[in-house]
């Protein structure tokens, strides 16, 4: 998600586009208009359709005012070919006791991979943490998988509902949450 803003005192219209796309990249919108001074607007960065890699790409705003007034904006996309298409968890647990949850997760590289799968989450008033065991898997080309993950609550754990997300890292990544895939939020209400 990139934001553009304009900080000048006149309203304005600004074209969009990639400057320097070494990967199959696009944005949702190429030209933004009538943007008020001090607005800003979101626009969408997608890249896809690509081997996995780091990738620079970057993005440049110019005013339609005036085409000196330039800025560029340079991200760092990082492409997996994990994919996870699906994430469920049980509505409910007790303290003390476990929730069950699973993740269905596809490898679309071209070859096989190691990869580490965990639940996490927080209490939504309090932040109390809650963490699933971690599953290793090795999933083969194209190979798609549910994987169980049973995430334990603490019998001191708050009650009320919790905010659930599930994490897929390649196995030398875990636990850069930079580098994670990740899917949710499923809602779980703990209770006494």
């Amino acid at each position: 998600m990139l934001t553009v803003r304009n900080t000048g005192t006149v309203p304005d219209n600004y074209t969009l586009e990639i400057t320097r796309n070494d990967t199959a990249a696009s944005l949702n919108r190429t030209r933004v208009e009538n943007l008020q001074p001090g607005s800003d607007v979101a626009v969408l960065l997608s890249v896809s359709g690509i081997s996995p890699g780091v990738f620079t790409v970057n993005v440049t705003a110019t005013s339609e005012t005036d085409s000196n007034v330039t800025d560029t904006v340079s991200t760092i996309t990082r492409v997996t070919p994990i994919n996870i298409t699906g994430f469920t968890a049980d509505s409910t647990a007790e303290r003390g006791h476990t929730l069950n949850a699973s993740v269905t997760i596809k490898n679309e590289g071209g070859s096989a991979i190691n990869l580490t799968v965990v639940v996490s989450g927080l209490q939504n008033e309090t932040g109390y943490p809650v963490v699933g065991t971690g599953v290793l898997v090795n999933l083969g080309a194209g190979q798609e998988m549910t994987l169980p993950v049973r995430v334990y609550v603490p019998p001191t754990a708050d009650t009320g509902d919790y905010t659930l997300f599930a994490d897929v890292w390649l196995y030398e990544d875990y636990p850069d949450v930079m580098k994670a895939v990740k899917s949710g939020p499923e809602v779980t209400s703990v209770t006494p």
